[in-house]
């Protein structure tokens, strides 16, 4: 997650991928499981998928801060949407 540029590089390839297969496939969802730092390359390409394409079900381990808003996920999903996020540490 340290080259972000690169990181959203590869998130809108990602999302050209998704909307390609729905494309092809059409009525076909395309399922989300993401872990670890893929939790950021996966959200940004859903956060870049236009609203005409809504993924299945997303889940994700998310490496991604526990403030991190993610309403939007389940807004564009037409399944399950679950997001399990880092614990608070104490010390």
């Amino acid at each position: 997650m340290l080259d972000r540029s690169r990181n959203e590089s590869e998130a809108r390839r990602l999302a050209e991928r998704i909307e390609l297969y729905m494309d092809e496939f059409p009525g076909r969802r395309a399922n989300i499981i993401a872990l670890s730092a893929g939790t950021g390359i996966a959200t940004w390409a859903l956060e870049a998928l236009p609203s005409k394409y809504h993924v299945g079900p997303w889940v994700s381990r998310s490496a991604l801060s526990r403030d991190y808003d993610s309403a939007w996920r389940c807004s564009g999903s037409t399944g399950t949407c679950t997001c399990f996020t880092p614990r608070a540490i104490r010390s």
